[in-house]
């Protein structure tokens, strides 16, 4: 193993060690593969997990999800989960702000073709309305705020018409992406839908940010709603009675 592959796993186990609660055991699956081989793929691309992501362990470690960036920036998540007792990858990485379908490599790409279980069952049986709130300008000192509402549209197509409350989904999957106009990633947001069919995202804009038109790409529960939405930020105005 070279100098690099240890720095990068001493970066994993110090990481590893903050992040997956003391109380959750990942015996289940022994390891987590993307952290043997710290490269996910595309079809044209490799790249390269940093130190910077985040775990989650679910069903008693027979699931596992890990999101993070890429060193080059890319946001990703992958999911890893035992099938006929062999641990698969899958997920997906975000370029230029569009969800692209990723593989792991060492990992078989026959290993890699569904999403987990859980994932794929949501996906195949709601049929999405999806309603997205943001601003369309925002200055230094406020927060831009953003909100998604998820219906199930076979219960209720037309929520901007009719009932706001028909058909809410819960525990729906949300992920996004925030870039400036350079096409750098300010931040990204990643929860899942309340009990009233809602997440909110909020981002306090800093300063030094910069001034001009910004890209959200939303990502409802795992590609089934794609999307993106332009806001302006205005960037520091001061009082109309200063000098």
């Amino acid at each position: 193993m070279n100098q690099k592959t240890w720095i990068f796993s001493a970066l994993v186990v110090i990481s590893v060690l903050f992040v997956v609660p003391h109380t959750v055991s990942i015996d289940a699956q022994e390891s987590i593969l993307l952290f043997e081989n710290p490269i996910i793929s595309t079809p044209s691309n490799d790249y390269e997990i940093s130190s910077d992501f985040e775990i989650r362990i679910l069903r008693d470690g027979d699931l596992v999800r890990i999101s993070g960036t890429t060193v080059s920036g890319n946001p990703y998540y992958v999911y890893q989960q035992m099938i006929n007792d062999v641990p698969t990858l899958s997920g997906k990485i975000f370029i230029n702000n569009s969800p692209v379908e990723v593989f792991h490599k060492g990992v078989t790409l026959t290993q890699v073709t569904d999403e987990p279980d859980e994932v794929k069952e949501q996906v195949e049986q709601k049929n999405l309305k999806v309603l997205v709130d943001t601003p369309f300008n925002t200055q230094h000192g406020q927060y831009f705020r953003f909100t998604v509402t998820v219906y199930d549209a076979d219960v209720n197509p037309n929520p901007e018409f009719f009932s706001k409350t028909d058909g809410l989904l819960k525990e729906i999957p949300i992920n996004a992406t925030f870039t400036d106009k350079n096409g750098d990633v300010l931040t990204t947001f990643e929860g899942v839908t309340d009990n009233l069919g809602k997440y909110e995202g909020t981002y306090y804009w800093e300063y030094s940010d910069v001034v001009g038109n910004y890209e959200l790409a939303i990502d409802v529960n795992n590609g089934n709603y794609v999307e993106n939405f332009d806001t302006n930020y205005l960037g520091y105005i001061p009082p109309s009675d200063s000098v």
